[in-house]
């Protein structure tokens, strides 16, 4: 506040940086006071709605010094829990955080074109660059047991049919984050190349199918791991036609589906 005096009267006058100085403190207040008031008159949360999962309940009073410790942690997850707007902040830090590249996640990748890929579990990340390989004595072995079961089966007037299933990254090499450099050949392209070399075990390889389709249509959910209907019922028809080639089988045709997008 500044003083001055005109003639015998004395003026007192906010400049406009005070004024701003004020307004913005306002501002700040109803920034950080804003959670605490909603936490207070908001009803009390029955579900943590992004995480799917019941919210923390408040503690009971400890009744002896061991179980303060653990009062104090439950009332913090209490807090964190029903923190007000919680969900809306989470879900902002998260939109924000995808729009920069980063998935908020260790597990999962960004790639181009904004889609999301699994990065840590079943290391698909190192098997789609040739980083990891099938041991020669691994390999072998999966091949005899699979030998095995296909005899046990046709003993029994039954045939076993092994098919192997691509992940996304797979389908969509394209999309992957552009870090995921090829070093070497994928591990399925051995077991393709050690199932080419025995005719016991009849097997599919959805690859090439899965693949040609991709290039006419979205088989793939972007934001998820899976296929989605339309990739489900060609894998489905591809097995079915199979299964065909040795037993009478009847497949479901696709004029007969209705695919909802949801």
């Amino acid at each position: 506040i500044r003083s001055s005096t005109i003639g015998s009267k004395p003026v007192n006058r906010f400049s406009r940086t005070s004024k701003f100085d004020a307004l913005y403190a306002v501002l700040f207040l109803c920034f950080i006071g804003s959670p605490a008031v909603l936490q207070i008159l908001l009803p009390a949360r029955t579900q943590v709605m992004i995480e799917y999962r019941e919210p923390a309940t408040f503690p009971l009073m400890p009744t002896t010094y061991p179980e303060l410790k653990r009062w104090t942690q439950r009332v913090e997850a209490y807090l964190n829990d029903h923190f007000g707007a919680r969900d809306l902040l989470i879900y902002f830090n998260s939109r924000i955080r995808y729009a920069l590249g980063d998935s908020g996640s260790s597990a999962v990748a960004v790639g181009r074109s904004g889609w999301l890929f699994l990065a840590k579990d079943s290391q698909i990340r190192q098997k789609f660059r040739g980083e990891v390989h099938f041991q020669p004595d691994t390999l072998s072995r999966f091949i005899e047991e699979m030998q095995r079961r296909a005899s046990w089966l046709r003993s029994r007037n039954s045939e076993l049919l092994l098919v192997i299933i691509p992940n996304k990254s797979t389908i969509y090499p394209t999309h992957v984050p552009k870090s995921w450099t090829r070093l070497g050949p994928h591990p399925t392209d051995q077991l393709v190349a050690a199932l080419s070399d025995q005719d016991s075990v009849h097997w599919l390889d959805l690859r090439p199918l899965l693949r040609a389709a991709a290039g006419q249509e979205q088989i793939y959910d972007k934001f998820d791991s899976h296929w989605n209907d339309k990739g489900c019922y060609l894998a489905y028809r591809a097995i079915m036609e199979a299964l065909a080639q040795s037993h009478h089988v009847h497949t479901v045709l696709e004029d007969q589906i209705r695919f909802d997008r949801i």
